[in-house]
């Protein structure tokens, strides 16, 4: 036997070393969340870990796969780039690691995102000859990079301002800044690398809003979400009102790790808000009796309230002097001394200053005292409308970035309205005063024969004092034999619209009898009469006198043989007696009225001498009469000679209106022509004095509204005090009755008001502007803010225009509109208001259409007349003046206004106004 032995022991020693190394490299495969291969490069097969059954469904013989099956599982579009990439690593003998990303196939046919990490193993010439790579399943972190990029792109885009704090404690002050977006930048004005690593204290809070934001941050300790609209600083030291957003957030575990914090400028937003809660506040506060210094106190705290104003101080300009002085100061709330001066600010040369630029002014004030009442701002502004100021306000505050347009834009409008209380505020005191000291008589009357207020004029005039008339019959002061007639009047004017009047005898303490023209008319379901009387007994005496007169020449013209004329020189009329037609043979009716007919019957020798001695006459202004004798043809042909003698009339200024003469052939022509003289004289007094009677009694309603207010809030004012005086000592019946004392003396002060607001229209010539009536409507709106919630009102408001008109008047058509619409509305059902408009080819057509209570057709033209209503004052409250406001202010702009109604249905009402132009103030042609 022939053997031979060979020496194996390395050979077996390396397998086993090799066999070791791929249990140590299997271990290692499963350990790892990976997939781990091998792939050995001179063989065509791979080895697979156990991972990639794991991770992609497959299964391999002895975890064995050729390169072929490999490669179909690398998507199509990454095959090429894996293996050029790969070879190129591969070809560079420095590398020893390599790894890229592609996407893998599983065993669905679904393609996951993979990351390849390889270990290239070379030999000592550098040449690769194995490779090791582990394969990571990358789809869920890639998706969620994707989507955090996503995320930080859209709040990075976005118009909110995002900042995230991390929490270090309970405190969200004290929380350290994170990230900011773009936004957040564009806000406040910082730095986004500025901020990282600050605080919210740092950012946030100042001195003006450091209260606010520790009541926050103690409300964040507990880890509650937030939204609240506070003060906030830009780096540049603006102030806005920011809305602030703020949410805490929490890990998977529950623990809260950061703040997000959303922040939106809300300034315009709050400051239409704040501008729209003082307009409503400063009407409200106007409502009352009080006097001006207690409601801009009201006014004051207000401001303060609203805008953290230290100071607030009213200077108004003197009624009658025009001189500015300071009226008001409130200062952290509390009056102080007009006189006293703030340390480093001349408020005087302030207010002058803004007085006479005519416009509202910021003033920055240098730093000349710590003292902790130093001003830094004030912002002044004028009360002012329709370019009649009355005064000037200042705002002061202790810090130096108030916003000057965030103050401009609220107190711009707030002037005007301002202005506007003011002045009717005045108007009612001097309508008081007018009242007692009225030339006309007043006076209102009861059911009960007695009368319940009387004029001062009235009592001066029939010599009675103010307590002796309100305490007996009205009968009393009237004639016997004229007192059915005054209780018929009344019972005329208690029962039937419309004024009423009458000629009464009045007698007067001293037992003079007075004639006295009384209009009287009452309110609609009340049994007051108010009566305002003239006294006509000079004027009767002298219509006695005239009638006298005109009778004598009537007798005279007719008995007389003179041919009597009347020349009117304005209108260039002559009218004849009959003594043309006794004298002459001419019918005075047919002889003709103009001056040639009776120049063509002068004789032609003396035609043009008459014509000149006329005229001459007429154009003497010391000529009082002409006298002239000519030859005048008879109708038969004939000439008779006559004496003509005229009298010239002349008016107040010399010049002449009238000649009245006779021609005659006997002496009595000189006392004929005195009694035309005097009876012409007569007629034009009398014609004066009417005129001045129409002056004096279309004044009446807007002078007398002035008077009533006063003694109607003494009424009340009183009445109030004797109700809390004796209260709980007065029986239920006096109560009942103090309660409708109180209620009448309310009811007539808001008669007073619709008279003032009556009488005004069409009094002053105001200047068109360009209005926009969609702001007109959102203003109504404001004023009627209460009336609307109380009903639940909804006002739907179509596309309105802007046009040529007086905004003021406008505004008064809607809100008594619009107020009637909410006013009279149907108790089962809310009330919907739609405001519309249409185009018309020369005028604007406004309509306000309602679901109220409707309004019968026999009604459509009462409604329109001063104090009609439809319904007694128990059931809905008002004057009867509104609508008539309405009717009086369309007519004025001289277009229309109508409705359309149905019972049960509601109204339409019909705006039809001409259009205008600024340049000219007509109606357009187009």
């Amino acid at each position: 036997m022939i053997s031979t032995v060979v020496d194996t022991t390395d050979s077996y020693n390396a397998q086993k070393k090799l066999q070791l190394a791929k249990n140590r490299f299997d271990l290692a495969a499963r350990a790892t969340s990976d997939a781990v291969w091998e792939w050995n490069l001179s063989e065509d097969e791979l080895y697979w870990g156990d991972g990639y059954k794991r991770l992609f469904g497959y299964n391999s013989k002895n975890n064995m796969v050729s390169r072929d099956f490999w490669e179909s599982k690398i998507h199509p579009n990454d095959l090429k780039p894996f293996f050029d990439s790969l070879q190129e690593a591969l070809d560079d003998k420095t590398l020893s690691k390599w790894t890229f990303d592609y996407r893998f196939q599983n065993l669905e046919g679904n393609y996951a995102n993979v990351r390849e990490n390889i270990v290239i193993v070379r030999n000592v010439s550098g040449d690769p000859i194995r490779l090791v790579g582990a394969l990571q399943d990358i789809t869920k972190p890639l998706k969620r990079e994707n989507h955090l990029n996503l995320l930080e792109k859209l709040i990075d885009g976005t118009n909110d301002a995002i900042l995230v704090t991390e929490v270090k404690s309970d405190s969200f002050l004290e929380s350290e800044i994170v990230y900011a977006n773009s936004s957040f930048q564009n806000l406040f004005g910082f730095k986004i690398s500025e901020i990282i690593g600050s605080t919210p204290r740092d950012i946030y809070v100042s001195i003006k809003n450091e209260d606010d934001f520790e009541k926050l941050d103690d409300k964040l300790s507990h880890w509650e979400s937030v939204n609240v609209d506070v003060i906030s600083l830009t780096q540049n030291q603006l102030e806005f009102w920011n809305n602030l957003s703020i949410t805490p957030i929490f890990d998977d575990q529950g623990w809260y790790t950061h703040w997000m914090i959303v922040n939106r400028n809300v300034n315009d937003l709050k400051t239409n808000a704040e501008k729209s809660e003082l307009l409503t506040f400063t009407h409200q506060a106007f409502q009352g009796g009080e006097y001006l210094e207690s409601i801009f106190c009201k006014i004051s705290l207000k401001i303060e309230d609203l805008v953290r104003s230290h100071i607030c101080q009213f200077w108004l300009l003197n009624h009658y002097s025009k001189d500015l002085s300071k009226f008001l100061e409130l200062r952290d709330g509390k009056l102080v001394n007009i006189k006293s001066e703030i340390s480093n600010f001349n408020s005087e040369d302030f207010a002058m200053d803004i007085f006479n630029s005519g416009s509202s002014s910021f003033k920055i004030h240098k730093e000349e005292s710590d003292s902790e009442s130093e001003i830094k701002t004030s912002f002044g502004f004028e009360i002012k409308s329709h370019g009649e100021c009355l005064g000037v306000v200042i705002l002061s505050f202790k810090d130096t970035y108030s916003r000057e347009e965030t103050l401009r834009s609220i107190f711009d409008e707030f002037s005007i309205q301002l202005a506007n209380e003011i002045s009717r505020k005045r108007t009612e005191k001097e309508m008081q005063a007018f009242f007692e000291y009225t030339p006309d008589l007043m006076c209102k009357a009861e059911k009960e024969n007695l009368l319940t207020k009387v004029s001062k004029r009235t009592c001066e005039h029939l010599g009675y004092t103010e307590k002796e008339m309100l305490s007996i019959s009205y009968l009393t002061f009237v004639k016997e034999e004229d007192r059915e007639k005054a209780k018929a009047l009344l019972d005329t004017a208690r029962n039937n619209e419309g004024n009423h009047s009458s000629e009464l005898q009045i007698v007067t303490k001293n037992a003079q009898i007075l004639r006295i023209e009384w209009t009287a008319f009452s309110l609609e379901n009340s049994d007051d009469i108010f009566c305002i009387g003239r006294d006509v007994t000079a004027l009767k005496e002298n219509l006695s006198n005239i009638n006298t007169e005109i009778e004598k020449f009537r007798i005279i013209a007719e008995t007389v043989k003179d041919a009597v004329w009347d020349f009117d020189l304005v209108t260039e009329k002559m009218s004849w007696g009959i003594g043309l037609k006794k004298l002459f043979g001419y019918d005075p009716d047919d002889f003709g009225v103009a001056e040639e007919v009776w120049l063509e019957k002068i004789h032609p020798k003396d035609r043009k001498r008459v014509k000149t001695s006329f005229d001459s006459v007429l154009q003497n202004m010391n000529k009082k009469e002409w006298i002239d004798e000519y030859k005048f043809r008879k109708k038969d042909g004939s000439y008779a000679n006559v004496y003509d003698r005229g009298k010239i009339i002349k008016d107040e200024s010399g010049k002449p209106i009238k000649m009245v003469g006779s021609m005659q052939d006997i002496s009595e022509f000189r006392q004929y022509e005195n009694l035309l003289e005097s009876l012409n004289r007569r007629l034009i007094l009398k014609t004066e004095s009417l005129s001045k009677s129409n002056k004096d009694l279309e004044e009446f309603a807007y002078i007398a509204s002035h008077d009533l207010q006063e003694p109607l809030r003494m009424v009340t004012g009183f009445l109030t005090r004797l109700e809390q005086k004796y209260a709980g000592k007065l029986d239920e019946k006096a109560q009942e009755y103090i309660n409708f004392a109180v209620d009448g003396a309310k009811r007539m002060r808001q008669i007073i008001n619709g008279l003032l607001n009556f009488s005004k229209v069409g009094r002053n010539d105001l200047p068109l502007s360009k209005v926009d009536v969609n702001s007109v409507i959102k203003d109504v709106e404001i004023l009627l803010h209460e009336a609307i919630e109380a009903k639940g009102a909804k006002i739907e408001v179509g596309k309105l225009p802007v046009i040529d008109t007086v905004e003021d008047e406008l505004k008064e058509v809607f809100l008594n509109l619009i107020d009637n619409s909410i006013k009279y509305s149907r108790p089962d059902s809310l009330p919907k208001i739609k405001i519309d408009y249409e185009e018309l080819k020369k005028h604007h057509l406004f309509s306000v259409e309602d679901n109220g209570l409707g309004i019968s057709k026999e009604y459509f033209n009462k409604i329109f007349r001063i104090f009609q209503r439809l319904h007694g004052q128990s059931e809905y409250s008002g004057t009867g003046i509104g609508l008539a406001i309405v009717e009086k202010i369309i007519t004025n702009f001289k277009g229309e206004v109508s409705v359309e109604s149905e019972l049960g249905k509601g109204s339409k009402f019909l705006i039809k106004l001409p259009k205008k132009s600024i340049d000219n103030e007509k109606p357009s042609d187009s």
